[in-house]
């Protein structure tokens, strides 16, 4: 998958495979924000991350707002149970 010029939203960013994919889109210069339910996982990654729960649509659509503000378009991948 090219993601070359996308952001990517990384769901479930802050433990296991979400971790490993944030690692990998952060070391190949894409933009990458990362989403998960504790926002103490989150802080570790080094990308800008947003606490939610992505089970609730409110919660997911006004934790990608200020994403989609900032970068226009982005790619969402989750890592995490859905």
């Amino acid at each position: 998958m090219n993601v070359s010029g996308n952001h990517v939203v990384v769901t479930g960013g802050g433990t296991g495979v979400g971790t490993e994919a944030t690692r990998q889109f952060f070391e190949a210069d894409v933009l990458v924000a990362i989403m998960g339910r504790t926002a103490e996982s989150l802080i570790k990654q080094d990308p800008p991350y947003q606490a939610s729960d992505i089970t609730d649509p409110e919660t997911v659509k006004a934790a990608i707002a200020p994403v989609r503000s900032v970068n226009g378009h982005t790619l969402t991948l989750s890592g995490g149970e859905m």
